[in-house]
């Protein structure tokens, strides 16, 4: 699906991010749940155990600096984060999510959220496809 169809069904807010890895040009994020935008109940709203596979074309581990850009803030100082580095924080602690925007001008999307006692940022930018497996 599209960025824009993804950001109109899902939501990524107070989910967290178990683990992350590049294969064959695509990120795949494995979520706690994830929560569908509908008028249904709240326990018919919400995926659990997901892996949203987001396509970039010419990913590759070693050049996701060109796509993936990862901060960290601490005292209220903000440093870039390196993706090996925020890859081995998410998977010691996990990433609580707070907040996501997406924009398909860019066709990005940028995710706010918490790791041990950091506050992280990741933009992902040049998406062409998001997919959603259990």
């Amino acid at each position: 699906m599209t960025l824009k169809d993804f950001s109109t069904k899902y939501c990524l807010h107070d989910s967290y991010i178990e683990k992350i890895n590049i294969t064959d040009s695509k990120i795949i994020m494995e979520v706690d749940q994830l929560f569908c935008n509908s008028n249904t109940s709240l326990e018919n709203r919400i995926s659990k155990n997901q892996k949203i596979e987001i396509l970039i074309e010419g990913l590759e581990l070693g050049s996701e600096y060109e796509h993936i850009y990862t901060v960290h803030f601490q005292k209220n100082v903000r440093k870039d984060l390196p993706f090996d580095k925020f890859l081995a924080l998410v998977e010691k602690y996990k990433m609580r999510i707070y907040l996501d925007f997406y924009s398909q001008w860019a066709q990005a999307m940028h995710i706010k959220g918490t790791i041990d006692k950091f506050e992280i940022e990741i933009t992902i930018s040049e998406v062409k496809d998001i997919s959603l497996t259990s």
